[in-house]
């Protein structure tokens, strides 16, 4: 196994145990693409390919553990989902400085000094977005950014003004 397939396994290993640990562990049945859970602080798992935008916007989802990748990003916002930025390689270093020291909408997930993220992280950090003051600040903030993206994106919001502009452009 290469040295990155190895990093990534020991990281999922620790994710599961951090939100296990959390109280957020996930149940796995054979088979199902969704399984909801009824009852407060449950959630759901998705064992196949699932729209990450529809997972997202499920109303159980309290938090998002991210990569940093821009379409994550994206769906997040478009969910009004604060994140846990947990980068992994290229341009995600620089969306996760934005994302936690500029845009104020996630936490930092901090690596020890060996270079690997622990379960006590994970479980720390998924408790934090999720249930403190500080996640339901970020919450607040997430949602507000949530409520302009969608204004920008409506018939007459300035994305889709700016993308009209854009295509007549290309008339001429």
């Amino acid at each position: 196994m290469a040295e990155t397939e190895r990093q990534i396994q020991r990281d999922k290993i620790q994710l599961a145990g951090g939100v296990e640990a959390a109280g957020f562990a996930d149940q796995q049945v054979g088979g199902q693409a969704w399984v909801s859970w009824n009852g407060p602080g449950e959630g759901l798992v998705v064992k196949q390919w699932a729209s990450q935008l529809a997972v997202l916007s499920h109303d159980s989802v309290g938090g998002f553990v991210s990569h940093c990748g821009w379409n994550s990003i994206l769906e997040a916002i478009s969910a009004g989902i604060p994140m846990v930025a947990w980068l992994l390689y290229a341009e995600q270093k620089f969306n996760k400085t934005m994302l936690v020291e500029e845009l104020k909408m996630a936490l930092p997930m901090n690596e020890s000094q060996a270079g690997y993220v622990s379960a006590e992280e994970v479980e720390k950090r998924v408790r934090e977005i999720v249930d403190s003051d500080e996640g339901n600040k970020i919450r607040e903030w997430v949602l507000a950014k949530r409520d302009e993206a969608l204004a920008a994106m409506s018939d007459d919001g300035s994305s889709r003004v700016a993308l009209d502009k854009f295509f007549e452009s290309w008339k001429t």
